[in-house]
């Protein structure tokens, strides 16, 4: 069986530029962040914590770089409360603090799946 490609994480030099550039393209960079998480699954994203090439927080979020952590205006967060970020988000991180091997659990994938789908909705 032929071993998966390992995941080749954005810099935060990336995260940064896209932050930069516009909310479309900090946006694009979001989706491509989780898309990374999703492909990953437990045990390449855990690792790559560890490595600090990665993490689930706001130091890895182009919008979060772009709007600052609490930022109102984010893309995301538009008719949301005030936590952290949206609820799409909040649930991914929960639910992938959950599990191990290669894939995520069902729930966790449909979560973290949902978060891509809302921030794919928000790209203009």
């Amino acid at each position: 069986m032929a071993k998966r490609p390992r995941i080749k994480w954005l810099t935060l030099r990336q995260i940064q530029d896209a932050a930069e550039e516009s909310p479309r393209a900090a946006a694009k960079c979001s989706k491509v962040h989780w898309q990374q998480i999703l492909r990953a699954g437990p045990d390449e994203y855990r690792e790559a914590w560890h490595e600090d090439l990665v993490s689930k927080g706001s130091l890895h979020c182009a919008l979060c770089e772009r709007y600052g952590e609490q930022g109102k205006s984010c893309l995301l967060k538009r008719n949301c409360d005030d936590s952290a970020c949206c609820a799409e988000y909040e649930t991914a991180s929960e639910l992938t603090r959950r599990g191990d091997g290669k894939k995520w659990p069902p729930e966790a994938q449909r979560a973290i799946q949902a978060l891509i789908d809302k921030i794919e909705s928000k790209i203009v």
